[in-house]
């Protein structure tokens, strides 16, 4: 990443002007939210594509849940966890990575953005707790998570776009 360059040769004036910049762009970092939530939905893929590993917290495996690996491949579903691959039952997945799904959260405010799911089971399974449908105890699978390397990249898009008013690719326009 690029930081501007303050030049002191054409005097204060540059640089408060630079500082304003900064200012500005400061109270206005809610434009990122397009481009923050893009990078959003492709982290929950890498998410559940590494069952957890990719946010630092690998989801325990079905071991203490037999029933339902039993009822998973009786239906011909794989057993990736926390999905339900290939059928129109599977809510979590697409509510995390799809933003037309009608259960995706995407909200954006002057203090924060909000990303994640209506389904109202991803609580449950995001802390654990409780029971499946066979009564075994479900573990904690988190899916609300923001690993070191995810935050370190939502940051340095947010300085991005402070610091200079563009990313990498070019001037922010959304």
């Amino acid at each position: 990443m690029s930081l501007p360059t303050i030049r002191f040769e054409k005097g204060v004036e540059e640089v408060l002007g630079v500082l304003r910049g900064f200012e500005e762009r400061t109270k206005r970092w809610e434009r990122t939210a397009p481009r923050l939530h893009r990078f959003m939905l492709r982290r929950a893929e890498d998410l559940f594509r590494t069952q957890g590993a990719s946010e630092g917290v690998k989801w325990p495996g079905y071991s203490g849940e037999p029933k339902y690996t039993a009822y998973k491949k009786a239906h011909g579903v794989p057993l990736a966890r926390l999905r339900w691959e290939g059928g129109d039952k599977e809510r979590l997945y697409p509510s995390m990575t799809r933003a037309q799904h009608p259960e995706h959260v995407f909200r954006r405010t002057p203090k924060g953005i909000s990303f994640g799911t209506r389904v109202p089971y991803a609580r449950r399974l995001h802390e654990g707790g409780g029971k499946n449908q066979f009564d075994a105890r479900i573990p904690a699978r988190p899916i609300a998570v923001a690993g070191v390397k995810t935050r370190g990249k939502l940051a340095e898009m947010i300085l991005m776009y402070i610091t200079t008013g563009s990313d990498s690719t070019g001037p922010w326009t959304e």
